[in-house]
């Protein structure tokens, strides 16, 4: 038996979902879940999104939550 479990930080899977509904084409609901992150990470909201949107983004707002990937 395995005690094993994975951990999913909320964040993380705002910024997931965010990138698929950006590449759907959904990109209104896609900046309304990137801003939630940054807006919890102290970070001022965005008005369009470039595209450049997965790990790119979530290297930028990990630090700016104090969270460690070490």
């Amino acid at each position: 038996m395995s005690n094993d479990y994975a951990v999913f930080r909320y964040a993380d899977v705002l910024l997931m979902k965010a990138e698929a509904l950006f590449r759907t084409g959904n990109t209104a609901d896609a900046i309304t879940l990137v801003n939630q992150v940054r807006t919890r990470a102290g970070l001022t909201a965005l008005t369009s999104l470039d595209g450049k949107l997965s790990f790119d983004l979530a290297v930028r707002l990990l630090p700016a939550e104090n969270y460690s990937m070490k």
